[in-house]
């Protein structure tokens, strides 16, 4: 189906503008997952629009299948529907990381603002304070709000964020989600199941690589639980999984304003065992976002007073990663690699890095790491 025939039908109800928006960005046509989608995700009227999953691989326009299903419900929404409620939230879209909501932002921005004149507002965290994050809400009573959870979680809890409105909450890289220890604030976000409309997003069917299938934090308790001897591999293979889980949930929320706050739930964890977790996470999660890399590394700098070799670990790692990059013509990776180095000699992590700039990781093997 091409994009002008969903404007020729009057149960759509999308505009000429989106059409014209949607043509300028190269969509014209869309493939059969997206009209599934629509056709499945929106039923015309409120009480008839289903919960799904939409399972498609990266780049195969998952944002737009669950996009759309929304921009429809807004666009044929009566005169006194849209009257009742009018400054309230009426859907939120969560993902895991401030990239992944920048990028649904900019496309839902297109579609509802620019297009259709529907506010759309972005909550993330480390890009700037909650305060601002709030006034721009109070400000522009936005339909949609896009975020990661821990952001929309704050301002839930200050008032400022008002879910009890809400039609429809997608969560995007569902996968993503549950496996990077946002569970908990995931499920303060949203509504109860059955009082809206979820849908889930991912590149995957499966979740984590637990058995094959993903095992909810409780479901994970009850099983160490029952496991008594805690020499046995599967006790082990729990403990480790929990521990990853956790370490990955800490990083990923981290941001300029919350640092001081994760540091000692951080030193909870066991960081001598999970030392190589905890250096994969940083850099992976510094990779995503190079412009928090002063974040990082602070983060990396108190951890690395209480531990050195995981500071030396992480420096001796990065430099191993841009020569990588460097053989292989990799440009973004060299200078996310180079930014995060800069970074760690500004938050004075010296020891480490002195040792490994001096020796050029010459002697750094991946069997040493």
């Amino acid at each position: 189906m091409s994009v002008e025939e969903i404007v020729e039908n009057p149960t759509k109800g999308v505009t000429g503008k989106t059409v014209q928006l949607l043509r300028t960005l190269g969509v014209t046509r869309w493939t059969q997952m997206q009209e599934d989608a629509m056709d499945k995700l929106y039923l015309e009227g409120k009480e008839n629009s289903k919960d799904g999953l939409i399972c498609a691989s990266t780049g195969s326009g998952k944002t737009y299948a669950f996009l759309m299903p929304v921009l429809m419900r807004f666009l044929l929404r009566s005169d006194d529907e849209d009257k009742e409620d009018k400054t309230k939230v009426k859907a939120i879209a969560v993902l895991p990381t401030r990239e992944l909501a920048q990028q649904v932002f900019e496309k839902a921005k297109g579609l509802f603002e620019e297009a259709n004149g529907i506010n759309v507002c972005l909550c993330v965290g480390g890009v700037r304070s909650h305060e601002k994050d709030a006034e721009d809400i109070i400000k522009r009573k936005p339909k949609l709000v896009v975020g990661t959870p821990g952001r929309m979680l704050e301002l839930k809890k200050l008032n400022v964020l008002d879910l009890s409105k809400i039609e429809v909450q997608i969560l995007d890289e569902i996968d993503r989600l549950l496996d990077g220890g946002f569970e908990n604030d995931v499920l303060d976000v949203l509504r109860p199941p059955g009082s809206c409309q979820t849908i889930c997003a991912t590149a995957t069917a499966r979740g984590t690589r637990t058995g094959g299938a993903y095992v909810p934090p409780f479901k994970l308790a009850q099983m160490m639980r029952e496991t008594n001897d805690k020499t046995s591999v599967e006790y082990q293979r729990m403990s480790w999984d929990a521990l990853k889980k956790s370490i990955n949930g800490l990083v990923n929320k981290v941001n300029a304003s919350n640092v001081q706050h994760v540091v000692p739930e951080l030193f909870q964890e066991n960081l001598i065992r999970g030392r190589g977790l905890f250096a994969r996470s940083v850099m992976k999660s510094q990779m995503a976002s190079p412009q928090f890399s002063g974040v990082f590394a602070a983060l990396v700098a108190v951890v690395n007073t209480k531990f050195p070799e995981i500071g030396e670990l992480i420096a001796k790692r990065c430099v191993l990663q841009f020569r990588r990059a460097y053989k292989r013509n990799d440009k973004p990776v060299c200078v996310a690699a180079t930014r995060f180095l800069a970074a760690l000699i500004n938050q004075q992590v010296r020891c480490s890095m002195d040792d490994a700039m001096r020796r050029g990781a010459r002697d750094v093997t991946e069997d040493e790491l």
